[in-house]
């Protein structure tokens, strides 16, 4: 049973990233050509999505812990693959933030049961072996059909800018279907009760949640970094198009891009179990990987006049940003105890660096309008390479 929801996890992960992708390498051009966006407008859709999920992510993760996380993750996949049909016919800019409101809303239905699902049903049947290693796995899968996706995405848009959201909706429900099928949910007992009781229920696990978040030192120490990267990456995530489609001339050399983002962090998702090996401390080594990626955000407008030098450097910061993710997951899992609560606790740590995500869309888009793309990513890159350092060897 432990490799068949394995198994099971990585096949969902394909599918539901290849649903993401399949719009990446094009999503800025598309805000610009179809709704006629400035870089700041761009932004400020993004942050409706952040809005959006900082104020759903606990009462979505309740729902997960109550009704079971497969129950969630299905409302997730219909939600969050109506909002991509919704994109791609949408105009204007209140029309994309309606469709990132509801793309958003499906998203929080999936982030902490997802990975909650994965962790308490492999914990349910004895698993012995080490989170990082299954996350990082499932990173690299995922990355891996990623690179595939923006380049279909990207070769297709140019026949019809919406193709890539209409078949990124499809690929959702598709992954709904399938999860359907192969979610198993051995350790969880649904109670039967009314549907007042149930909301009594969601409110007792809420505030359980919360608590166990307040007091637990290592999702108090999960939280800080997830919120000081999540302010520092807004810069590259959103504006990275723009920035190197200067040197490029077509849509398809986007994709092509994202292919190297791809590539580099498989690389940095493989690497990561060896990493936490290797440096034993767990915590100032996340740090330090945060540091160096903003260090890389920073410096690439320095070498705006060579792009083999600018995209280099990029690439690198992405193949950091690789090993940090499984490491994190993996730190924050073995520090949650709590079963009953898992998907609450990782909402409720997931909402900060939304909150915060929507605070660098603001800040960096300003930027990029008044200043230029490569203040805005300097700006970026300095302040949190400031607040990492201050993080050093300090104790949450």
């Amino acid at each position: 049973m432990v490799q068949q929801a394995i198994r099971s996890y990585y096949l969902i992960v394909v599918l539901t990233t290849l649903g993401q992708t399949l719009h990446a390498a094009t999503y800025v051009t598309f805000l610009i050509r179809q709704g006629g966006l400035s870089l700041f407008e761009i932004n400020l859709v993004n942050v409706a999505f952040f809005s959006t999920v900082a104020l759903m992510e606990v009462p979505t993760g309740v729902f997960a812990d109550v009704f079971g996380r497969r129950a969630s993750f299905l409302v997730s996949c219909v939600v969050t693959g109506a909002g991509l049909f919704i994109y791609g016919v949408s105009t204007s800019f209140w029309g994309f933030v309606s469709a990132e409101m509801i793309i958003a809303l499906g998203v929080t239905f999936a982030s902490g049961a997802f990975d909650a699902w994965i962790v308490d049903q492999l914990q349910h049947h004895g698993f012995e072996g080490t989170f990082e290693g299954v996350f990082s796995r499932g990173a690299v899968f995922g990355k891996m059909i990623g690179m595939a996706g923006a380049v279909v995405g990207a070769s297709v848009f140019d026949l019809s800018m919406a193709l890539p959201w209409f078949l990124g909706g499809a690929v959702y429900f598709i992954a709904g279907l399938v999860a359907w099928r192969i979610m198993r949910e051995d350790y969880f007992t649904r109670k039967s009760a009314s549907w007042r009781s149930h909301f009594q229920v969601m409110r007792e696990t809420m505030m359980t949640g919360v608590a166990i978040s307040r007091k637990s030192s290592i999702v108090r120490f999960v939280t800080i970094l997830v919120v000081l990267r999540a302010f520092a990456v807004q810069a590259p995530n959103m504006q990275w198009q723009p920035f190197f489609g200067r040197f490029l001339t077509t849509q398809l050399g986007q994709g092509f891009i994202w292919v190297g983002i791809g590539i580099v962090t498989i690389f940095g998702a493989a690497f990561a179990p060896r990493f936490r090996r290797f440096f034993g401390d767990e915590r100032n080594g996340l740090v330090m990987l945060q540091v160096v990626a903003c260090v890389g955000i920073a410096l690439v407008p320095v070498f705006v006049g060579s792009f083999g030098l600018a995209i280099g450097i990029y690439l690198a910061h992405e193949a950091v940003r690789g090993i940090f993710g499984p490491l994190c997951d993996s730190y924050l899992a073995r520090g949650i105890t709590s079963s009953a609560e898992r998907a609450t606790i990782l909402s409720f740590q997931s909402l900060w660096g939304y909150a915060a995500g929507a605070l660098g869309l603001v800040a960096s888009g300003w930027a990029a309008a008044h200043w230029s793309l490569g203040a805005a990513w300097g700006l970026s890159g300095l302040t949190l390479v400031v607040a990492g350092a201050a993080l050093w060897r300090r104790r949450a």
